[in-house]
């Protein structure tokens, strides 16, 4: 039998082997010039909401959600983490992707005024902004996933990793060869 995987809150980037997931109309995103005129489907798309997927309970053999999570309103987190939860096969690995917002507070407060980290951490703080999901909903903190992801999986880790990291590989999302986080980051890479 064939393992499914799901890219949720996708974006522009579509992963081969998975199903894609995020609200955009890809088709209409295909058609804007700019930043998303490059759009090529490389694997299967859904356009649906993730915090209310369209799949039935432990489908998943994998869920990737890579900088997503700070785009759902606060008042979301919770069920939409129960919801991939719900969706995830039971020994189903799912990776976690975010900014870590304890670090970005930290840098905004202590590092010296440039234009570039200024740009950096405000577009951590309140999203690209390019269009109406690239905005920043909810400050994710490695306390918060672990009191609320914690009681949902049966093991794993939740790490932080600060600005100036070498960026970690995983199924659907490479390490990028010498390139560093930008920011401070959290990723969860559990078991169900």
């Amino acid at each position: 039998m064939e393992k499914v995987s799901l890219n949720l809150g996708c974006g522009i980037e579509l992963q081969r082997g998975f199903i894609n997931v995020d609200l955009y109309d890809i088709n209409e995103l295909k058609k804007k010039k700019g930043v998303f005129k490059n759009v090529k489907i490389a694997g299967k798309y859904v356009q649906a909401d993730v915090r209310k997927l369209p799949f039935p309970d432990e489908y998943a053999d994998y869920i990737l959600a890579s900088e997503i999570l700070e785009h759902i309103p606060l008042k979301d987190l919770n069920n939409t983490l129960r919801e991939w939860v719900r969706v995830l096969k039971k020994g189903g690995r799912m990776v976690i992707t975010c900014p870590d917002f304890d670090q970005v507070a930290e840098d905004w407060l202590h590092d010296p005024f440039t234009p570039e980290i200024y740009g950096d951490s405000a577009q951590v703080i309140y999203g690209s902004q390019l269009a109406d999901g690239e905005y920043h909903k909810a400050p994710i903190t490695k306390d918060f996933m672990q009191y609320y992801l914690g009681g949902l999986v049966s093991k794993g880790t939740i790490a932080k990793y600060p600005r100036g990291t070498p960026t970690k590989s995983y199924p659907g999302k490479p390490a990028k060869q010498g390139f560093v986080y930008r920011n401070g980051v959290i990723h969860c890479d559990v078991i169900k």
